[in-house]
């Protein structure tokens, strides 16, 4: 499927979309403020400004807190290995780089950090966005439905003890 038409799919669930280009910056002057969800919106929106990627508004705009781990940062991948058993089961993809986004349900008050919770651990929330990557092709890695997001991860605090988890027994590909 071509990137207007899964954005499209996109829209028609409530996940508002953009263009982006290879660099994954927006292709539109506006960024991700631009994001829609109409279908007729859409096809305007790709065809002032095409790309071949697709930009997912995150936050309250579209419902969506992501948990990006990056597999450039040992840390990042050494904190997902210490606490993918207290994660709830969520919808993952794989990244371009090797990594993940972890989806979950938009909390109240969330918004994007860079490695606050470890090195390689970034959130995407309100004020930001992600790209759509299983529509570049890149995997689903677990397409279980998208879980509410951890209140410990939210207060990044990672000692807490959780409780009430799922872990997801085997869908981190490379991850021990």
């Amino acid at each position: 499927m071509n990137p207007l038409g899964a954005a499209i799919e996109l829209g028609a669930s409530g996940i508002p979309t953009f263009p982006c280009a290879e660099s994954k910056r927006p292709t539109c002057p506006d960024g991700f403020h631009a994001a829609e969800t109409d279908a007729d919106a859409l096809r305007e929106l790709w065809a002032k400004h095409p790309g071949p990627l697709i930009g997912a508004r995150t936050g309250s705009a579209s419902g969506l807190a992501v948990l990006d781990v990056d597999r450039k940062h040992p840390e990042g991948i050494e904190w997902l290995k210490a606490n993918k058993t207290r994660l709830p089961r969520t919808r993952v993809h794989r990244t371009r780089s090797g990594g993940y986004h972890l989806l979950f349900r938009h909390a109240d008050g969330l918004t994007c950090t860079v490695s606050r919770i470890a090195k390689g651990i970034d959130v995407r929330a309100d004020g930001g966005y992600v790209i759509w990557w299983p529509a570049a092709g890149l995997p689903v890695l677990c397409d279980a439905p998208v879980a509410q997001w951890p209140s410990w991860a939210h207060r990044g605090v990672e000692t807490e003890a959780a409780t009430g988890f799922e872990g997801f027994e085997g869908a981190w590909s490379g991850v021990d």
